[in-house]
């Protein structure tokens, strides 16, 4: 809406004025005080109706996108009923996450795939990931390692899956070919010279949410060992023979910490 301008006052009177030209001016700067009150009372009551309407377009937006927060809202930001196609940002997956009118379900981007959360590694002894992160909201999730290191030189990297996030791990029943490990190996020998990149690829873990069937892992790997060759992952497919469903991971070296690198774990929507 167009708000009504306010007519410009006429010249005041002053002491200096002479009686004649003082009255004069001060019969029409009264009379203008008059018009000007009208004036600004349409246009309070304009801005009034356009602060009305602005309130409600804000009011519609806040229902619709309620911001960002660290677990699913029952209610809005009113503390009404959630409306379907509500928005909000996860701060705990780092993702978006839009109401289906029954359910909060995480945004997927263009590739179907929605990055939960990213940890750089500083001499850790192991990086896990809990339930909080496989939460049940994907059967698939993307494991990406970018230049892990470990502290000591010509470690494993292995990894191992737990159904009680996290209490125990499981340690036997990892199945490459006719194989049982105790552990999902993604590299062997890797070096521990920064210039030797460590470990770098991806590990895909399917069936995660089953209680009733064996998961699979896909590991496509490299891995710069101690002599500083380039090598492949030796077992690239797994059937890991656990029939509850995962709800924790963690990484390791088999001597020693994860000294550097990145771990960043996705879900795969269906």
């Amino acid at each position: 809406m167009t708000i009504s301008t306010i007519s410009t006052l006429p010249t005041a009177p002053a002491r200096t004025d002479t009686p004649a030209t003082f009255i004069s001016r001060a019969d029409a700067f009264l009379a203008a005080l008059v018009t000007m009150q009208s004036e600004l009372n349409t246009s309070i009551g304009e801005m009034n109706t356009d602060i009305a309407s602005v309130t409600s377009l804000y009011d519609s937006f806040d229902d619709r996108y309620l911001g960002a927060k660290s677990s699913d809202p029952a209610l809005d930001n009113d503390g009404d009923a959630l409306l379907t196609g509500a928005l909000y940002w996860n701060t705990v997956a780092n993702a978006m996450k839009v109401y289906t009118g029954s359910a909060w379900s995480a945004v997927a981007d263009v590739s179907g795939t929605v990055l939960l959360t990213s940890v750089t590694a500083s001499n850790d002894a192991t990086i896990e990931f809990d339930n909080t992160i496989l939460d049940g909201t994907y059967d698939e999730y993307i494991f990406r390692f970018i230049n892990v290191v470990p502290s000591s030189d010509s470690a494993g990297f292995y990894s191992q899956v737990s159904t009680d996030n996290g209490s125990t791990y499981v340690t036997t029943g990892y199945y490459s070919g006719s194989s049982s490990l105790g552990a999902l190996i993604i590299g062997f020998s890797v070096g521990s010279s920064a210039s030797e990149n460590g470990v770098s690829g991806n590990m895909t873990l399917m069936g995660v949410t089953s209680s009733t069937q064996y998961k699979a892992a896909l590991i496509n790997t490299m891995v710069v060992d101690n002599q500083g060759n380039a090598d492949p992952e030796p077992y690239p497919e797994y059937n890991i023979r656990t029939a509850a469903a995962i709800d924790a991971i963690k990484f390791y070296y088999s001597s020693g910490d994860i000294e550097s690198g990145n771990i960043s774990v996705y879900g795969v929507r269906r």
